[in-house]
């Protein structure tokens, strides 16, 4: 796809729009402490793999060897804060310029929804689409934290771009470039490795019914897409499970905790720790007694938690606020920048009316793409839409079984309004044909 004169500019205005409405918030945005609970322990990684090579959360012994675990969390984030971290004098300075390379990095990401929505749509619903990205609260708060979010959301809008436009130009090539950038973002979050698949299912299934010439060329794409995320999660693994005499791997966060942790409806135990249970550690922690005793609760409240999870869970992830704290932030504010400019406050006020609306539009895209395949007529916007459905389905059946925090979702957003933008685009074609009838 090339884009026209108009479209450029357009993404140049894009991008310088989306920084400018990014560094007034972070400026108008202070977080305190900056380095707590989870981006605590990206930083220590990060000081540890600088100053000592061991990828490590321990806290080094002053004066001593550096620490003596490793551990297990996907290393793509501290690796990044490694030069940050090089080159800063302090952690406020630390802190500084992260947001600020997470700023530049984020006002990408409305370009990369611009272009994706270009795969499939025509250029003024795809523009509706990135500027909805643009203004997302959400997507412009996440740059504040020292968090994987900022970076996995850019990075996993870039790699299904990648793949959608590898589909459609039939080009192995891309999908090569696809999977290595699949590859790259599975090292941010775990949760992006078995995305390729998924998406190399759809591939597979394209292909069925097809002429054996065809058949070839697309298992040769599909291979392509493989070995570009091979090429990174096999070296990954032969570095991360190198047995280093003295160093052993810490244990990170088990399967079953996040099953515990989601298993409670509504998830009321996160935001009051009141209504935890005496036992909600050793339930959490301990598979045999948690199994057990979380199959005591849906015996005895059995229609409450099939709601949960047969959809409560799916909705509670897209909700507005998040866990914790409330609203779009993650971690307690002294400072909340939305609410300290009349321009920030407004785009706030408009992007949460749209909340609920957006999503649920997006979700009728899905009637869209049935109808086209039942009537096996399939246009640009199904081929696009349907990886789109394909990834967010992936994510939902997984925190369906996991532990559904809002939090998760956000990295979806770009997909949503894209969804959306094609669902109006669709009905607006309905309503203009019936009136040619």
């Amino acid at each position: 796809m090339t884009l026209r004169r108009k479209e450029v500019a357009f993404v140049v205005l894009l991008f310088a729009g989306a920084l400018g409405l990014r560094l007034a918030h972070h400026a108008e945005t202070v977080t305190e402490p900056n380095l707590r609970a989870d981006a605590r322990g990206y930083f220590i990684a990060a000081y540890n793999l600088h100053h000592f090579g061991v990828y490590s959360r321990d806290i080094a012994v002053r004066g001593g060897r550096g620490p003596e675990r490793r551990t297990g969390l996907q290393p793509g984030y501290p690796l990044v804060l490694v030069p940050v971290i090089a080159s800063a004098d302090g952690k406020q300075e630390f802190v500084a310029r992260v947001v600020t390379l997470q700023a530049w990095l984020g006002a990408l990401l409305p370009v990369l929804v611009f272009l994706l929505a270009r795969q499939g749509l025509p250029p003024l619903p795809s523009a509706l689409a990135a500027i909805a990205a643009a203004l997302s609260p959400h997507l412009i708060a996440l740059d504040v934290f020292v968090l994987t979010d900022a970076l996995f959301s850019v990075a996993l809008t870039g790699s299904v771009l990648l793949f959608v436009w590898g589909v459609r130009r039939a080009s192995s090539g891309t999908l090569l470039a696809a999977g290595f950038a699949f590859g790259v973002t599975q090292l941010l979050r775990e949760v992006a490795l078995p995305i390729p698949f998924v998406l190399a299912l759809l591939l597979a299934a394209g292909a069925v019914g097809a002429a054996a010439d065809e058949r070839r060329r697309v298992a040769k794409r599909l291979g392509a897409l493989l070995l570009g995320l091979a090429l990174v999660w096999v070296p990954q693994q032969l570095i991360m499970n190198a047995h280093r005499a003295g160093h052993p791997v810490e244990e990170v966060n088990s399967i079953w905790l996040l099953v515990a942790h989601g298993s409670f409806p509504g998830l009321e135990h996160e935001t009051d720790f009141r209504k935890r249970p005496p036992d909600f550690e050793r339930l959490t922690t301990d598979f045999e007694y948690g199994s057990q005793r979380v199959l005591e609760r849906m015996r005895d409240d059995p229609g409450r938690h099939l709601a949960w999870y047969l959809g409560g869970k799916a909705l509670f992830m897209w909700r507005w606020d998040n866990l914790y704290v409330g609203d779009v932030y993650q971690y307690p504010m002294v400072r909340k920048g939305f609410e300290e400019s009349a321009l920030l406050a407004a785009i706030h006020s408009l992007m949460r009316a749209l909340h609920g609306p957006l999503h649920w539009i997006a979700f009728a895209s899905l009637l869209v793409v049935g109808r086209a395949l039942l009537r096996r007529k399939p246009d640009e916007f199904v081929a696009l839409a349907v990886p789109l459905i394909a990834v967010i389905a992936y994510h939902v059946a997984t925190l369906t079984i996991l532990m559904p925090v809002p939090r998760y979702s956000i990295p979806l957003r770009p997909f949503v309004y894209v969804l959306a933008a094609g669902a109006i685009t669709a009905a607006v074609a309905e309503i203009q044909r019936r009136r040619t009838r």
